[in-house]
């Protein structure tokens, strides 16, 4: 046996069950609520770990559908998420099967969302969006299949022209940096900046 010293709140949504002897049980604010233990209370403290285990069990699931269902992310990201509130990687990981499956999880459909992002907004080489997509978990031959699929080296010209356009008022250096730094490839950054008009005064 045991006594619940204090519950504490902690960032992420999370509770910490601080017991007598110093140990410290930390889970998700829904999964506490759940078992219903209060401060000051006396518990078994094997029975008091099974309940919060049993508890986070129950509410996993309903809990990951609905937070998939308002925003798409990659198994990785999704991982990462409900890590942070405290719930157990052995848990996530059992769902994430059942979660593609039922087709919550789709790391691919997730990686050509944000291709068609980048396609629309703040224009990446290829090299960059596949950079973004290991970022965010993706498998990188999974990555390089799906920008390879949407950006040709023509769209990335494009892409690239399009940033040029945007950003006349750099200098060519400056905007061969930022051209860079956006994974456009060495060969298409000269190529364009022959053509581009600076402040240095060089004309396209």
């Amino acid at each position: 046996m045991g006594r619940v010293r204090e519950i504490h709140r902690r960032r992420g949504g999370r509770r910490e069950i601080e017991l007598d002897g110093g140990e410290r049980l930390c889970w998700p604010a829904p999964v506490v609520s759940e078992v219903d233990v209060e401060s000051g209370e006396e518990v078994s403290i094997s029975k008091l770990k099974q309940r919060l285990q049993q508890a986070a069990a129950n509410i996993f699931p309903a809990k990951a559908r609905e937070y998939l269902a308002q925003y798409e992310q990659t198994s990785h990201r999704f991982r990462e998420h409900f890590e942070r509130k405290g719930y157990p990687t052995q848990l996530i990981n059992s769902l994430i099967p059942t979660l593609r499956e039922e087709g919550y999880l789709d790391d691919e459909r997730c990686a050509r969302a944000h291709v068609e992002r980048r396609l629309r907004n703040k224009p990446r080489g290829r090299r960059k969006i596949i950079a973004e997509l290991c970022e965010k978990g993706v498998d990188r031959e999974l990555a390089r299949s799906v920008v390879e699929a949407q950006v040709d080296a023509e769209t990335e010209r494009r892409l690239a022209r399009r940033y040029c356009e945007d950003n006349k008022g750099l200098s060519k250096r400056k905007l061969a940096g930022r051209l860079q730094t956006r994974g456009f490839p060495p060969h298409l950054i000269r190529e364009l900046l022959n053509e581009y008009s600076g402040d240095d005064g060089n004309k396209i």
